[in-house]
């Protein structure tokens, strides 16, 4: 049944409207493809879906090319039931373990979230320990990854590890399994989504005459029941009790009560209608009136904020048709956008007979905007929501420039008609919508077969039309990653592409290309073979104009550079760290090429010829051993196409003669580390074209530097100094300075100049300045002219003062970080200051922030001197996130109880001295997040027990403190940390905390007693190792979720196994932990 139910009720003692949100999906299932595919997987994720649970599969949804992607970050979260199948290979994926660890993530936050793992054909001690073959996987994850990410993985698999799950063995039948999951997932749903009733003695008889009005199943029919009597009697009782019965039943539900009083309101019925669609469409907002939704749609439809007067009403029209969306109204607004009178027409009446029943009304409507496109235009739009959201657009245009689909204005209109974006990096981004929209449309293509679809992004949808022998013509672009695949599907045979005769676009991560592959592919325009260990030597290059092998083993020798130089159209190559290549391969005769990128390929060394390479746009060599660019004719004139240049980091001691000519070079970076061997000695002349310029360790300076008017961005790393007279680039607006051995002041006249009578100092048309790992810097320039900057960062440097701080009149950002510095003079003035970062000063006060009626996160740690942060009580209304660390010397917080708007407080590391109290009283109402950290003094903490939002509290290593306020009060807290406390004798009120599902009293070694815990129904973890004198803790057996119970060894029990005995058959947890042992509970742990 493909609908929604909206059930109301009118009483007189009715609660507060509640709306139910469903979200996008329901599950979500993790699992390694290779290992679990076409079996098990899939008979559970068929018997979810015909359960009507939305279940997201990840191989099928998601592309892992595109890393995390918004779809993959959206669906996790709003997804209320996770199923990971923990297979013997599971661990080897990264992307299984990033999607763990998100779900392990939006566990703990609480908010219903749950976890039910699968052990498929693996030991849960193995997955908990990471022991056996998850041992493995995670050695190899040791050299890839950061110790973070691999530390972040095994805590994760630690956490899933010890949860209730099924284990399935050789023995035990899948069948069972299955439909034990299913049975769990429906009534955790079922609990999730019902709403609370009063009893009503003989409800049964008048809720099955109001099911047999609703003749559900039997009829298409939309029906309308009404129930009606006189207040008390159980309309709203009944109403309810239906609505539980049956909300199983629909994609998507929503309940409105109180709808009498919400409609008496001056704007009742758009919240209703808000909170209807809002749900039913899984949008997160609404416009909230026809007024603010005809505002949004004239900045795309006019470029202002109100329509002319004379196409006020159809403007009007048009916002009524979006039903309030915004996504809708910026599309369908920049659609109309300078078109004729008639096409507004047209386009209205074209809106108007969507129908707002339709289950994809959302795309329905933006896909007016996709029909209006051209051919070459709907092209690119495809192509970017199945494969390139995330991705630079370098290679794709070039792909697209080789089938002739003119992206340079292709790309300009889907920009204009906000279909897609390009971020400051040149990536593409879309709406998750737009891009369901362009994938939905692909799919319409031919509902039952993937291959015959113009594009397939889902690797098990290519493998198996590619076992199959499957395929058409119509195929165009292919997309397979068979990294975490077994051998069999790594290997790609020439034979199984025959059929696709029509691709253009493939791409390979971690395959092996096996066969004679010069008569299959024929149009094949872009080929990215990456991460591959085979690849063919006789490539079909006659199409050929981009070609990718980052990260594969090819080498000098590789027979396919001599197929790959007949290639006449090809444009680009990217052979980024080929780590075997040690020479630059011969591609003289590919004089089209625009693109070369050899990038991090470290053992290459030599020469490089760009002789042929006139129509070159864009070279990297970065991080390479490269000698010399070699240019026979001597002329480097020819150039005149090259717009980026990134030679740094490489052998090159000189760049070729006459750089000054080359008009088209907007971006350079050049220079290496003085510790190489061979460094860049001597800077040219560079053309006045650039925008971009880092310099890596050059000892001259660039001869022609205030002669580049157009620079807009300067990077210096490692730079023995910085010239005095940069204030001479007018258009200078990012100024960046790392690790630099300057010692005095920042800006410095060369060596072998004069000095001029102008003193050294920056551009005014700076917005960022960042100067950073400088430590022999003492003296920075007057900032007092730079009226433009936003961003201010400058750490780890010597400087005492930062002169004319004051006059940084648009300053949003800033961060300081200098041993020496003792005052920070002007502070005052940043009235537009956001954020606040000072660390490892001198001073002894900051300046009133009183005025700093914008500051929103406010940062002081390491400053050892600090005594006062005066004017905090006046950020009430902005503050939200304050961190204090290591001030040993700030005695005071004043103005702390006033901050109003402050949800996170971190005091870290604080010693007290006399006074050894925290007051928390007065008006911290939004109070989320409090942690107080290694403060060994703290006796008190005041009007703890007024903190009602409080969600995660944390008061580790305070051990000074005895006893604690009463907290029952704080209805909404999930996680209580009292570890290290080892004074505090007791805690009052905390069996009343029902959203309680983290109690962390370790090393609490003097509490003797706890209240009985059996009201705690959400508890999920106890920890109470090292609580000496703790004997008996009450309750524990009633306590369904507790899935973590950690008892230590010096836990005064006189039978440790008669606890865990005891414990063992009566909890519900996964994990007991009792004198540094681990006892199965419930007989099967994983059970």
């Amino acid at each position: 049944m493909e609908s929604s139910v909206a059930t109301t009720a009118s009483s007189s003692t009715t609660p507060p409207t509640v709306v139910l949100t469903a979200g996008d999906y329901e599950v979500f299932m993790s699992f390694r493809g290779s290992d679990v595919r076409n079996r098990f997987a899939d008979h559970l994720y068929t018997s979810l879906t015909r359960a009507k649970i939305r279940t997201f599969r990840d191989e099928e949804e998601l592309q892992k090319g595109e890393g995390i992607t918004p779809s993959l970050i959206r669906a996790i979260p709003e997804s209320k039931i996770y199923i990971p199948i923990l297979s013997e290979r599971y661990a080897s994926s990264k992307w299984c373990l990033l999607e763990l660890a998100q779900m392990v993530d939006c566990w703990k936050q609480g908010k219903g979230y749950l976890i039910l793992p699968i052990f498929y054909l693996v030991d849960p001690k193995d997955v908990r320990h990471q022991q056996g073959p998850y041992q493995q996987a995670f050695e190899e994850h040791a050299h890839k990854h950061s110790s973070q990410n691999v530390n972040a993985w095994k805590e994760a698999l630690n956490e899933v590890g010890q949860l209730k799950g099924w284990h399935i063995t050789e023995s035990r039948g899948e069948g069972t399994v299955v439909g034990e999951v299913l049975s769990k997932v429906e009534s955790h749903l079922g609990s999730m989504y019902t709403l609370a009733t009063d009893e009503l003695v003989g409800i049964d008889t008048p809720m099955e005459e109001v099911m047999k009005l609703l003749n559900l199943g039997s009829s298409n029919e939309k029906v309308i029941v009404g129930i009606h009597g006189m207040g008390g009697i159980g309309k709203t009782t009944l109403s309810k009790a239906v609505y539980n019965k049956i909300f199983v039943k629909f994609d998507r539900c929503c309940y409105l009560e109180d709808v009498r009083e919400a409609l008496a309101k001056s704007d009742g019925a758009v919240s209703l209608q808000n909170k209807v669609i809002s749900t039913v469409l899984k949008v997160d907002r609404l416009v909230r009136s026809v007024s603010e939704g005809t505002n949004l749609f004239s900045k795309y439809a006019f470029g202002m904020d109100h329509p002319p007067e004379e196409v006020a009403g159809i403007s009007e029209e048009f916002v009524k048709v979006a039903t309030g969306l915004p996504l809708a109204l910026k599309v369908i607004g920049s659609l109309l956008f300078r078109r004729e009178k008639k096409f507004w027409e047209e386009k209205l009446i074209e809106l108007q007979g969507i129908p707002s029943t339709t289950e994809n009304m959302v795309q329905e409507r933006l896909k007016i905007s996709y029909n209006d496109l051209s051919h070459n235009e709907k092209q690119i739009f495809l192509d970017i929501a199945c494969f390139f959201i995330g991705s630079h657009k370098d290679l794709p245009y070039y792909m697209w420039s080789g089938c002739n689909f003119y992206p340079e204005s292709g790309i300009s209109t889907l920009i204009h008609r906000s279909l897609i974006k390009l971020d400051e990096a040149n990536l593409f981004w879309m709406h998750d919508h737009i891009k369901d929209l362009g994938r939905a449309i692909v799919k319409e293509e031919d509902v039952r077969h993937t291959y015959n679809r113009s594009r397939i992004w889902s690797t098990d949808d290519v493998l198996d039309m590619l076992r199959n022998s499957e395929g058409s013509e119509r195929v165009e672009v292919v997309r397979i990653d068979v990294k975490s695949r077994d051998d069999h599907d790594r290997v790609l045979k020439s034979k199984k592409f025959e059929k696709l005769s029509g691709l253009r676009y493939l791409e390979v991560q971690y395959g092996r290309m096996m066969g004679d592959f010069s008569q299959v592919l024929p149009n094949i325009c872009c080929l990215r073979l990456c991460h591959c260990e085979s690849i063919p030597t006789n490539i079909n290059a006659k199409k050929l104009v981009v070609l990718d092998l980052q990260h594969s083993n090819i080498k000098d020798d590789w027979k396919g550079w001599s197929r790959i130089k007949t290639a006449a159209k090809l444009k680009a190559v990217n052979v980024q760290s080929c780590l075997e290549l040690k020479t630059t391969p011969d591609l003289s005769t590919c004089t089209s090429l625009e693109f070369i990128t050899f990038t991090r390929c470290y053992n290459m060394k030599g020469q490089m010829q760009i002789d042929k390479f006139k129509n070159m746009k864009t070279l990297r060599i970065y991080k390479t051993r490269i000698t010399e660019l070699v240019v026979r004719s001597g002329d480097i004139g020819k150039f005149q196409r090259l717009e980026e240049m990134d030679v740094s980091w490489t052998d090159l001691r000189e760049l070729p003669a006459g750089m000054e000519i080359l008009s088209s070079l907007k971006i350079l970076s050049l220079g290496s580390p003085q510790w190489r061997t061979n460094s860049l000695m001597v800077i040219p002349m560079l053309p006045r074209s650039l925008k971009r310029l880092s310099i890596v360790s050059s000892s001259s300076g660039v001869p022609n530097l205030l002669e580049l008017k157009e620079l807009e961005s300067l990077s210096y790393g490692n730079a023995p100094w910085i010239p005095g007279d940069l204030w001479k680039l007018p258009s200078l607006k990012e100024l960046s300075v790392e690790y630099s051995p300057i010692s005095g002041p920042l800006l410095q006249q060369e060596q072998d100049k004069e000095a001029t009578s102008s003193p050294a100092a920056l551009p005014t048309s700076l917005t960022s300045l960042h100067v950073v790992y400088c430590q022999q810097l003492n003296e920075l320039p007057s900032l007092a002219n730079l009226s433009n900057l936003t961003h201010l960062t400058i750490s780890e440097v010597g400087v005492a003062e930062i002169r004319g701080l004051g006059e940084l009149r648009a300053l949003e950002t800033m961060e300081i970080g200098s041993r020496n510095l003792n005052n920070l003079d002007g502070l005052e003035n940043l009235l537009l200051l956001r954020t606040l970062t000072l660390r490892s000063a001198k001073l002894e006060r900051l300046p009133s922030l009183a005025n700093l009626r914008n500051l929103k996160d406010l940062e002081v740690s390491y400053c050892p001197y600090i005594i006062e942060i005066q004017g905090l009580g006046s950020l009430g209304e902005s503050l939200s996130r304050m961190t204090i660390k290591k001030c040993p010397s700030l005695a005071n917080l004043d103005g702390l109880q006033l901050l109003e708007a402050l949800e996170e407080f971190t005091f870290d590391e604080h010693s007290f001295g006399r006074k050894s109290s925290l007051d928390l009283s007065g008006r911290l109402h939004k109070l989320k997040r409090l942690n107080i950290l290694r403060c060994p003094e703290l006796t008190e903490v005041k009007g703890l027990e007024r903190l009602v939002s409080l969600e995660w509290l944390t008061m580790e290593g305070c051990g000074s403190i005895r006893r604690l306020p009463d907290l029952s009060e704080l209805n909404n807290l999930k996680e209580l940390n009292l570890c290290g406390c080892q004074n505090l004798i007791g805690l009052t009120g905390i069996h009343r905390l029902e959203s309680l599902r983290r109690l962390l009293l370790s090393e609490c070694w003097s509490i003797a007693e706890l209240p009985n815990l059996s009201c705690l129904n959400n508890l999920e973890e106890l920890d109470i190792v090292g609580c000496r004198e703790l004997v008996e803790v009450n309750g524990l057996d009633e306590l369904e979720k507790l899935g973590k119970l950690k008892m230590g060894r010096r836990m005064r029990v006189k039978c440790f196994a008669k606890l865990a005995a005891r414990y063992g058959k009566r909890l519900s947890c996964t994990s007991l932990w009792v004198n540094g042992k681990d006892y199965e509970t419930r007989g099967k742990k994983a059970e």
